[in-house]
Parts: structure tokens; C-alpha cells; sequence
């Protein structure tokens, strides 16, 4: 028996959008998968060539409003997938334009707390490959989550801290990534400014 995406996940997205997903999620090629959290990314879009089914995931560990944002720049990759195949960039104007479009779609469904859906909108007027690029969206989101942790971005420059288990010193900030001395084998690297770290 068919099972819509609010009967199975309605828990990780906002109410209001229950109705939009499920029209999302009714495509007979594309089907939905959560994951388990990953470092390197929130969500994913992949086409399997052999069953001709597109799958979309999304980390089970974001907030309804980080998740419901994911889910949606993911599907944006279905829709330009379908319209375009791989004839255009993944994050390129295409993508841009319909990510954007479905973000006041939500916006427009009072999908979002009043206080973030402005922001919700600014980013979907110049979307980023990844909501945690762009910083003010990213630290809005940050309030609904159920716990604090602290991120290199909210430590001045100087401060010392331990990311990967490794102890590091931050020199400078460069646009969203910092330049950071590693203390142990004293080379340089770029960290992003939304990494997870351990201060104190």
C-alpha cells in the first residue's frame, strides 16, 4: 500500500509543507532515503542509470527547518536532472533558479517561523551549493536545534581549539573559511567557518 512522505517522515518536516512534499515525493522515478548523519554533506541527489530511479537523501539528524531546506535543494537537483540531464552544472543557473523558486513556494506556505522565513528568502533570491555557505542562514538555523555546540566562526581570531582531534590555533578569516595553524605539525589550512569544533 502506497505510503506518502508525511505518513513515513511528517515528523522531520514542518506541517505546513505536508502537502507540497507529498506531491514532491509522488513521482513513480524518485524515491526518498534518510541518512544516517554525515560530515561531509547534509543531503544528496543521485540518478541510478540502471533502474532509472533518482534517490534523495537527507541527514536524520537536522532540525525540521535545516531538513526541510535540504530536502528541497535536493529535489531542485531532480528537477533540473529531469528538464536538463547532465547538460548543466549541478549548482548552476538552472538549479539556482528552481531551488530558488520552491524556497518562496515554502516561504509562501508559512512553511518557516516568522523570523526565519526573510532569510529563507534572501537565500533563495542568491542560493549557495550548501545552506551552511551561507553564514546568516546558517547561524538562523542553529536556533532549532535541540543542542549548542560551538563552531569556528564563533571564536575570535587567535583562539585555540580542537577539531579532528587535533589542536589548532585560528590566524585569519578568508571570506566563509578561516586560515588555521595546526599547533602539532605547525602547517596551515583552511577550515570552514561552520565546522563543528571543541573550545575550552
Amino acid at each position: 500500500m502506497y505510503k506518502s512522505f508525511s505518513e513515513q517522515f511528517g515528523s522531520l518536516v514542518p506541517e505546513n509543507s505536508w502537502e507540497i512534499v507529498n506531491q514532491w515525493f509522488r513521482q513513480d522515478d524518485l524515491a526518498f532515503r534518510l541518512s544516517r548523519s554525515r560530515r561531509t554533506k547534509l543531503g544528496d541527489y543521485r540518478f541510478d542509470p540502471k533502474s532509472k530511479m533518482s534517490v534523495v537523501s537527507v541527514n536524520q539528524d537536522l532540525n525540521l527547518y535545516s531538513f526541510l531546506i535540504t530536502l528541497t535543494h535536493e529535489y531542485a537537483h531532480y528537477l533540473v536532472f529531469k528538464n536538463y540531464g547532465r547538460k548543466v552544472s549541478p549548482h548552476g543557473v538552472e538549479w539556482k533558479r528552481s531551488f530558488g523558486a520552491l524556497l518562496v513556494q515554502l516561504s509562501e506556505l508559512k512553511c518557516f517561523p516568522e523570523a526565519l522565513s526573510p532569510i529563507v528568502l534572501a537565500h533563495a533570491h542568491k542560493p549557495k551549493a550548501s545552506s551552511n555557505g551561507d553564514e546568516r542562514l546558517y547561524r538562523a538555523l542553529l536556533k532549532y536545534n535541540d543542542e549548542e555546540v560551538v563552531h569556528l566562526m564563533d571564536l575570535n581570531i587567535g583562539q585555540e581549539f580542537r577539531f579532528k582531534k587535533r589542536l589548532f590555533q585560528s590566524v585569519e578569516k578568508r571570506r566563509s573559511r578561516y586560515l588555521c595553524l595546526d599547533l602539532g605539525n605547525k602547517k596551515k589550512y583552511l577550515i570552514p567557518g561552520t565546522a563543528v569544533i571543541q573550545h575550552g
